[in-house]
């Protein structure tokens, strides 16, 4: 049984319907005036509109007929003048073919204004998705685009239709926000870009870029790691490039070196304007665009801190032992291979004293070597310096050198050096037995120097190099060495 308070019913009044009402809502007008036993109304449920006397479920409420009472006065009650009796109200013209719902809803010419209302609202929609979409050209696009956002935030089943902007999986509403803020603003202003990362694979992830630039415009986006912020690594530099399509570009995947993850810390990004993009708005040279800071590969918390530190000061401790290290090797090589080359040129400088001389005369000159025991006693202390860094540097592997080894670039070139050295030591033995032919061991002697002079000095450049470099602000040592 409905209740009176139930929302039902329709009323037709002149050339528009009015409703649901409720019961008691039709008996207030009926007190006001405003409707009368001949009005039309309907219900979901009924094949046509009818007045409300002859519709028993309201007519009785509304319009109950009098009781009859005896004598011949009462066929007077109730009975009015033709003229003042009420006149039914024009009953509609047609009522509608479609379904019941719609003939409540839209009678007569009511039904033909909605009709033509909503024909244009889905031409309307149509031509801003049409327009939205990649069919048009992309100088009317880029022009288009601020419109086209402005109209779908205004509601969300247009918003749902009309997608300027992908919808990627790894970021928050919020950024999707901060995303479509930058296709807000004219391409005819300044240059708008807005840069996220994806939440999707922290260690891997991808990079969000839209801007008011001309679709097709190249950019370029360098990542800069602060080795003050690196887990585990001291540096980190990368470019990636990206191309904006309808405003939007998505980077393919940050990772590190040999596919591993990102170091986990703070990046110093840069996004420029390539010149040479077929979007270019500025032609002839790479144009600086925007720069931000973000924090990559998880959060900076406590964890993270902790980690840090940790790493920080395992790298102090092991880069301060390292460069005390290939200091002392290089050293001890560089003095004795220096010391055998002395003995020799001395050895073969030497010149007999003359058979007969009239006077002797004292004249200064090098003191020679005194005998073949010191120029052996020299080249034994060379061979054992070397034999001793050789035999440390069978440690060294390509493993070490890349991932346990700070200088490990250093540690490589001293390494690179020893067979050089190794030939020198050989040639120098040669000279014990006072070769015949000296000018033909000299050049021998002085080629295989050059080649081990030539190493260690390689060496020594860059240990001086490391020593002079500056370190970071937490200490940690900004040069490693390496190419």
């Amino acid at each position: 049984m409905n209740n009176s308070a139930d929302k039902l019913w329709f009323l037709y009044k002149e050339d528009h319907h009015e409703g649901p009402f409720s019961l008691d809502e039709l008996q207030e007008m009926k007190k006001a005036g405003s409707i009368s036993a001949s009005t039309y109304t309907w219900k979901e449920g009924q094949a046509d509109w009818e007045m409300i006397q002859d519709t028993p479920e309201i007519a009785e409420a509304l319009f109950p007929k009098p009781a009859p009472s005896s004598g011949s006065e009462s066929t007077m009650v109730g009975v009015l003048p033709r003229s003042e009796e009420s006149q039914p109200e024009p009953k509609p013209q047609s009522a509608p073919t479609v379904s019941p719902s719609l003939r409540a809803k839209r009678p007569g010419k009511s039904l033909v204004r909605s009709l033509v209302s909503a024909l244009v609202a889905v031409v309307f929609v149509f031509g801003l998705i049409i327009g939205s979409s990649h069919i048009v050209p992309s100088d009317v696009h880029n022009s288009l685009r601020p419109l086209y956002l402005s109209i779908a935030s205004k509601s969300a089943t247009l918003e749902r239709m009309i997608q300027i902007l992908p919808k990627p999986n790894d970021l928050s509403q919020e950024e999707l926000d901060e995303l479509e803020s930058a296709l807000l603003v004219a391409n005819t202003v300044e240059p708008r870009i807005t840069l996220l990362a994806g939440h999707g694979n922290p260690a891997r992830p991808n990079l969000y870029v839209t801007s008011n630039l001309p679709d097709k415009t190249d950019l370029t986006i360098e990542l800069v790691g602060n080795p003050d912020t690196l887990l585990n690594e001291l540096t980190f530099n990368r470019k990636i490039r990206v191309v904006l399509d309808r405003g939007f570009a998505r980077s393919e995947a940050l990772i590190g070196e040999e596919g591993k993850p990102i170091p986990q810390g703070e990046y110093s990004v840069a996004v420029m304007e390539t010149a040479q993009g077929d979007g270019a708005s500025s032609p002839g040279a790479d144009r600086f665009v925007m720069r931000k800071i973000l924090f990559l590969n998880g959060e900076k918390d406590n964890t993270y801190l902790a980690k840090l530190k940790t790493f920080q000061d395992k790298i102090k401790e092991a880069s301060s032992k390292e460069l005390s290290e290939l200091t002392q090797y290089e050293s001890l090589l560089r003095d004795q291979f220096e010391s055998v080359r002395l003995a020799i040129s001395k050895s073969l400088t030497e010149k007999p004293a003359p058979k007969t001389a009239k006077k002797k005369v004292k004249k200064a000159k090098p003191e020679p070597v005194k005998s073949n025991k010191e120029l052996v006693a020299k080249i034994q202390s060379f061979g054992k310096a070397l034999q001793q860094v050789e035999t440390v540097a069978l440690t060294w592997t390509d493993a070490s050198f890349k991932d346990v080894l700070f200088y490990g670039s250093i540690y490589r070139l001293l390494k690179d050096c020893l067979p050089a050295l190794r030939k020198y030591f050989e040639v120098a033995q040669l000279a014990i037995e006072s070769p015949a032919d000296k000018v033909a061991f000299r050049l021998k002697e002085s080629q295989n120097a050059a080649d081990a002079s030539k190493g260690l000095g390689t060496v020594k450049a860059k240990l001086m190099v490391v020593k002079n470099a500056p370190k970071s602000a937490a200490g940690l040592p900004l040069e490693n060495g390496a190419e």
